[in-house]
């Protein structure tokens, strides 16, 4: 079946209504009518040139910035996140060496700074660190411990016992300055430690240098703890880099790590961030894995438009499909389910946080599948602009694997679009766009 098109069979299964069940029996073929139209998409992925790796996918966040969109990259991602405690990432411990660490750095932030606070916050730790660090291979490995990175306590420890701090390695500047901004209370979201590739001596393209990536308001900067450099003012606020191997090409190529790790924090941000301003934007058409989630044009309609008072969700019948060109997923037929509106609450965000909170037991309850049961989101922002919305979810993002991709996108846009003023969404998951998280799965 061409990727371009998906058909299948719908049924309105009954309605959640007062307390009735009531069977319709609407059957009919249709194309998840007025809900994956052309004038209804999801943002198309970019592609940015960078210095080693060609062309590469980037999708813009509900934030600001663009993350990378690439299934090599979700895989790194995924695969970190499952080690977070082998990092020493975890919750920070206020014991008392590190009340006094933070004491010493004299970093104060609200609970909510503002951009410009931020990146004073930054300044001000990074110019600590650079006048409290020295060489020291050993130290650094006393403070790395077993688990690979140095934790904040032992970070603390070792400085309380020697009175300066040890690097070894680009790496070892990143990760110290990663954990001090936590220490100092960052906001959690709004960094990261990026790996990025440069060519060496040997005409060899190496993925061995280490930084940091900020984020401050809606953008995102490269900086390299290694060169030591003031990175100045909020005013004139730039990425700081250095020179590293530009003697054998292009040197570092900072703006475009394949790697950043992060916290996690209440956003929930989880991404690899083009660490500057796009460049020569390209709509992007395919991805690694071949191909990206593509908008589908309608044939026919099915009536799902709400009644006042009321709105419906989108369940399937699994591989109950009379034909390919019926089905949607993995030969599945789409069925909708009525639900109440209660009376003076907003019919779009009460069947979103519907979806999202009880539609498992309602789809349980007419045997049907719901893509989104394992996941566990909840509504951060809605948006309208114009004639289009954009939705912000959070939390944690599980489906069950290639088929469930036309499934999520299926559902998630006819809870939005079937309100007949909205002509257009866009779903954001912890501040990436759907469409990059589903190319991945």
């Amino acid at each position: 079946m061409p990727p371009s098109l998906f058909l299948f069979s719908v049924n309105r299964v009954g309605d959640v209504f007062s307390g009735s069940i009531r069977v319709l029996a609407i059957g009919g073929i249709a194309a998840l009518a007025g809900l994956l139209s052309p004038t209804k998409t999801q943002a198309a992925p970019f592609l940015q040139e960078t210095f080693y790796e060609g062309a590469v996918p980037y999708s813009q966040t509900a934030s600001g910035g663009m993350v990378r969109a690439d299934h090599k990259t979700q895989k790194e991602i995924r695969h970190f996140r499952e080690r977070l405690d082998r990092f020493g990432i975890g919750p920070i411990a206020p014991t008392p060496v590190v009340r006094r660490l933070r004491a010493a750095i004299d970093v104060k932030l609200p609970s909510n700074p503002t951009p410009d606070e931020v990146w004073e916050a930054s300044r001000r730790a990074l110019n600590w660190l650079y006048f409290n660090i020295a060489p020291g291979h050993q130290g650094y490995i006393d403070m790395m411990g077993q688990g690979g990175w140095p934790t904040a306590d032992r970070i603390a420890d070792y400085w309380g016992g020697e009175g300066k701090l040890a690097w070894a390695a680009c790496f070892s500047k990143a990760h110290l300055a990663f954990q001090l901004f936590r220490i100092v209370g960052l906001p959690i979201d709004d960094f990261g430690i990026a790996s990025a590739h440069y060519k060496n001596a040997e005409g060899r393209t190496t993925p061995t240098h280490v930084y940091l990536g900020l984020r401050v308001g809606k953008e995102w900067f490269y900086i390299d703890p290694g060169t030591q450099r003031d990175i100045g003012d909020y005013a004139q606020r730039a990425s700081v880099g250095g020179p590293l191997m530009q003697q054998y090409g292009p040197g570092v190529d900072y703006e475009h790590p394949y790697s950043f790790k992060t916290v996690g924090g209440p956003g929930r941000f989880i991404g690899v961030p083009l660490l500057g301003k796009p460049k020569k934007i390209t709509p992007s058409t395919t991805s690694a894995q071949g191909q990206l989630v593509k908008t589908v044009r309608a044939r026919g309609s099915v009536a799902t438009t709400p009644i006042p008072g009321s709105a419906y969700l989108a369940f399937f019948a699994l591989e109950s499909g009379k034909s390919k060109a019926q089905t949607i997923g993995c030969g599945d037929s789409v069925h909708t389910v009525r639900v109440k509106v209660p009376q003076g609450r907003d019919p779009l965000r009460y069947i979103i946080k519907f979806l999202l909170r009880q539609g498992n037991a309602l789809a349980s309850r007419y045997g049907l599948y719901h893509p989104l049961a394992n996941s566990s989101l909840t509504v951060d922002k809605i948006t309208m602009q114009g004639e289009e919305v954009i939705v912000e979810l959070s939390g944690q993002f599980f489906i069950g694997g290639i088929c469930d991709t036309p499934r999520v996108m299926a559902q998630l846009e006819h809870t939005v679009l079937q309100f007949p003023q909205i002509k257009k969404v866009r779903f954001y998951i912890n501040d990436v766009i759907i469409s990059a998280l589903l190319n991945q799965r």
